[in-house]
């Protein structure tokens, strides 16, 4: 699938407002399809399955829409806590293309 094709694909996808981050959604794409790659240890540069297009819309929007790091906060006493990993239901629609990687 070409890149073009693929953000296209992507954005169909997406929950964010696609025309207002068009461009850094553009940027991403490729990132987040390197990121697929290299969690399941496979290529999708021949076929691109669904929900590998899925988890790349996720990502972005997931990046779009939370505030930057920031998981939880309190204001007695002040506490935060980070985010710092996409959501296990991203991860999942990975799973299925995992690669065993065998070291020799």
């Amino acid at each position: 699938m070409e890149e073009q094709e693929l953000v296209g694909a992507v954005m169909k996808r997406m929950q964010s407002n696609t025309k207002k981050h068009g461009d850094y959604i553009q940027t991403m794409v490729p990132d987040f399809l390197e990121i697929a790659e290299q969690q399941t240890n496979n290529s999708f540069h021949a076929t691109m399955p669904r929900s590998v297009i899925q988890f790349i819309a996720g990502a972005i929007d997931h990046k779009l829409t939370v505030t930057p790091g920031v998981k939880s906060r309190s204001m007695g006493d002040v506490s935060y806590s980070y985010q710092t990993e996409y959501p296990k239901s991203l991860d999942k629609l990975l799973r299925p293309y995992k690669r065993v990687k065998l070291h020799g």
